[in-house]
C-alpha cells in the first residue's frame, strides 16, 4: 500500500535519510521544502519505506524493514499508474537491491555509477582560469537576468526560493547566456551546483569561469560545495577535479527503460 504524504508532512521520512552518504543535499532539499517533489510511503504516521522524487530527477528509494509489499507497490506505480518510459533507481541500502525483481518484475536493467566529491578548499585556491575576453559579460544571476534572458533556475520550487536560498552566475555573449553555474539543491549549509554551457562554446574554459565564481562567494557564505556527475561523464568528472573537488564515493543506480528492455 502507498500513501502520498503532504508537504507538511515530509518531515515523516527525515529519519530514513538521515545517514546516507550519497545524494543527502538532493534528497533532504525535497524534504525541507525547498525542492519541487513528491514523497510516498508505506505508513503514513511512521514510515518504514519511502520513494522520493524529485521533479525531473531520480528516484530515490529507502526502506527499513518489511519493504516487499512496499517495492510491488512501487511497480504498480511505476508501470501501471505513471506508465514512466525510464526510471534511474538509487536504493538505500544497498542490499534491498537483491529484491528488484518486487520493483521490475522480469523487466531487463543495467546498473551505472553515480560520483560525488566534495570540495577541498585548499585545492581550490590553488585554481586558475583564463580571463574573460572584453566582449563577454559575467554577471551574478539575479530576478531582472532571469527574466531578460529567461534563464531556467531547475531544480528550485519558484524564482523565489532560488533567488533567497540560491546562488548563480553566468557569462553573457551578445545578448545570449553561453554559460551558467547555479546551486542546484540546498539542505542547510550543504550545497550541490550544476554547470551548463551551450555546446558551441564548451571546452573554452568558460564553465571554469562561472564554477569559480560561484564557489568562491559559496565558501564567503560558510556552504560545503558538493559536485556529482556519471562515471562515465568524463567532462564533468576532469572539470570536477580541476576545480579541486575529490572523490567521495558513488552510488550504484539501477537503469530500466524500453531500449533495454528490448535486447
Amino acid at each position: 500500500m502507498l500513501y502520498q504524504l503532504n508537504q507538511t508532512e515530509y518531515h515523516k521520512v527525515k529519519h530514513l535519510a538521515k545517514d546516507i552518504c550519497h545524494n543527502q543535499v538532493v534528497v533532504n532539499a525535497v524534504v525541507d521544502g525547498m525542492s519541487p517533489g513528491v514523497i510516498f510511503v508505506d505508513d503514513i504516521n511512521l514510515p518504514k519505506s519511502a520513494l522520493i522524487y524529485p521533479k525531473d530527477g531520480f528516484y530515490y528509494i529507502f526502506s527499513t524493514e518489511n519493504h516487499t509489499t512496499f517495492f510491488q507497490s512501487l511497480n504498480q506505480l511505476f508501470f501501471e499508474d505513471w506508465k514512466v518510459d525510464i526510471l534511474e533507481l538509487f536504493i538505500y541500502p544497498e542490499q534491498l537491491m537483491n529484491d528488484l525483481s518486487s520493483i521490475l518484475g522480469k523487466k531487463k536493467y543495467i546498473m551505472l555509477n553515480r560520483n560525488e566529491y566534495q570540495l577541498n578548499e585548499n585545492s581550490f585556491k590553488k585554481v586558475n582560469v583564463k580571463n574573460l575576453e572584453p566582449n563577454l559579460q559575467l554577471k551574478k544571476i539575479t530576478k531582472d537576468l532571469i527574466n531578460e534572458f529567461d534563464i531556467s533556475i531547475k531544480p528550485w520550487m519558484n524564482e523565489d526560493f532560488f533567488l533567497n536560498h540560491g546562488l548563480g552566475y553566468c557569462i553573457i555573449k551578445e545578448k545570449q547566456v553561453i554559460s551558467k553555474c547555479i546551486t542546484c539543491y540546498r539542505h542547510k549549509n550543504l550545497i550541490e551546483i550544476g554547470i551548463d554551457t551551450i555546446e558551441s562554446y564548451q571546452k573554452q574554459g568558460f564553465a571554469s569561469i562561472v564554477c569559480q565564481t560561484l564557489i568562491t562567494e559559496s565558501l564567503k557564505r560558510n556552504f560545503q560545495v558538493m559536485w556529482s556527475c556519471w562515471d562515465f561523464n568524463e567532462a564533468s568528472n576532469i572539470l570536477a577535479k580541476k576545480m579541486g573537488f575529490e572523490f567521495s564515493n558513488h552510488k550504484k543506480v539501477v537503469i530500466w527503460d524500453h531500449y533495454i528492455d528490448k535486447e
